[in-house]
């Protein structure tokens, strides 16, 4: 854990420490009320009936806070091309039934600043900022690397 005072300074704190280190660093919250990992097959419509269905079928994986952290590491680090996102993060909503309408992995969505991984990036959270600093984060992580990987 890193006291670092407000917010966006403890995060940036984090940040800073980690990557001095040479460390992926784990950014999370103390309100998370469950750690899975869902996967199946995707709906066949946005219908919400239908997506529901393949939520509720798909195989369900219960994670320690460390086995998601280094899957999305994992991912990342993996991802195709000479470019590699740095920020790995998570759908923002609790439920996740609408995330079998799309791929798996989305690159160019808002990662929630409830739970993220950062591999290896000079990109801080905006310490002007006092509300949606996650939204602007993951928008300078985009423009600096490319992509983010939302999980």
């Amino acid at each position: 854990a890193v006291v670092g005072g407000k917010l966006t300074p403890a995060r940036n704190k984090a940040l800073c420490d980690a990557r001095r280190m040479g460390k992926a660093c784990v950014q999370l919250s103390d309100d998370i009320s469950a750690w899975e990992y869902r996967h199946g097959q995707m709906a066949e419509s946005r219908d919400d009936d239908e997506l529901n269905a393949a939520w509720k079928a798909a195989k369900r994986f219960i994670l320690s806070p460390v086995t998601a952290a280094r899957f999305m590491l994992a991912k990342m680090r993996a991802a195709p091309g000479d470019q590699k996102p740095q920020l790995g993060g998570v759908y923002m909503l609790r439920s996740c039934a609408r995330t079998f309408a799309s791929d798996e992995i989305s690159r160019k969505h808002f990662c929630l600043g409830d739970f993220f991984v950062v591999d290896n990036s000079t990109v801080k959270f905006d310490d002007t900022m006092t509300l949606k600093e996650d939204y602007d984060f993951t928008c300078a992580h985009i423009r600096e690397h490319g992509s983010v990987m939302r999980f």
